[in-house]
């Protein structure tokens, strides 16, 4: 499973490049299924997990990494950081603003491909807030330019946050 804005991302590449999107589909790698990972197994040791030899981590078949937008490929794209992503895709509002709140919130040094399970507790959190946020301004382009009410109640919005950032929630 991976980040909500890299599925997003990834399925605005694929409706570009008329692909199928990301996981186990005809157009994922055929020597990792689509992970860019392979699992070995060391018997009596711990299991390892090494970069596929054949898509050098992309995850993606050659001839859908052979489809670009803007000189990238889905692989580049999703191997790209959100400081990286909001100017890429600056021409794009839909997911342009959704990074912008990424990167606003201080997760801008996250890949957009980066798998969900390695995010910290609160990089998770500030994710959640990003999702609720880029909500509301999908009801206003739904309603025209009518601002919704919203009241967000922040219990405990300090946990999980860096000291740089829980200083200025005081």
């Amino acid at each position: 499973m991976y980040t909500f804005y890299a599925w997003n991302i990834n399925y605005s590449i694929v409706l570009l490049a008329s692909i199928a999107p990301i996981g186990k589909t005809p157009r994922s790698c055929p020597g990792c299924e689509g992970q860019g990972i392979r699992t070995v197994g060391m018997s009596f040791l711990p299991d390892v997990k090494v970069l596929c030899e054949t898509c050098k981590g992309a995850r993606f078949n050659p001839e859908t990494q052979a489809v670009t937008w803007r000189g990238k490929n889905i692989g580049d794209v999703l191997q790209m950081e959100v400081d990286e992503a909001v100017e890429f895709f600056a021409a794009m509002p839909s997911i342009a603003h959704p990074l912008q709140l990424l990167k606003d919130v201080g997760l801008g040094y996250l890949t957009l491909g980066q798998p969900s399970p390695t995010l910290s507790g609160g990089e998770a959190q500030r994710i959640k807030l990003v999702t609720e946020l880029s909500k509301v301004r999908d009801d206003i382009t739904k309603r025209g330019q009518k601002v919704p009410h919203t009241l967000y109640v922040l219990d405990e919005p300090t946990v999980g946050l860096h000291l740089k950032f829980d200083t200025s929630c005081t």
